[in-house]
């Protein structure tokens, strides 16, 4: 999660996703169905399969947490969230940790991959977000 040398010290991606996903702490779990197509990749000489987009939700009274990621490496991917129960979006912020697929945080470029504030428009019980490639989306929806 974090590299040090000597007095040097800096967070991994790993770290910032754990920091991203911490706000799910102390929510309630919400029941979340993705329908995804598949990528598949060959590790090791065996070709494999991975969901392309997955994620989780939780809930804090008024404020429900959504993560996503998008496991393709080279094509953005569209989601739509649809709230049920009558549930409304009144807006939401989210932040993004995005970058090209093997890229890494060095001593001499830590933030190569760091968050950084991403624009949705969360609004209604039905919305899209775009999904870039090799991406993982933290977003806090103001539940109306």
């Amino acid at each position: 999660m974090i590299l040090t040398q000597d007095e040097k010290m800096l967070v991994t991606p790993t770290g910032y996703v754990y920091e991203m996903y911490a706000p799910h702490q102390g929510g309630a779990s919400l029941h979340t169905v993705i329908e995804s197509d598949d990528v598949t990749y060959t590790a090791a000489g065996t070709e494999q399969q991975v969901a392309t987009v997955s994620g989780s939700a939780s809930r804090m009274g008024k404020a429900l947490f959504l993560t996503l990621t998008n496991a393709h490496a080279t094509d953005a991917i569209e989601v739509t969230v649809d709230l049920l129960g009558g549930v409304q979006a009144a807006g939401g912020a989210a932040r993004i940790l995005s970058g090209e697929i093997h890229a890494h945080n060095t001593f001499d470029a830590p933030e190569m991959l760091a968050p950084r504030p991403y624009a949705i428009d969360a609004t209604g019980a039905s919305f899209v977000i775009t999904l870039p490639p090799a991406s993982v989306l933290a977003v806090e929806i103001a539940l109306g």
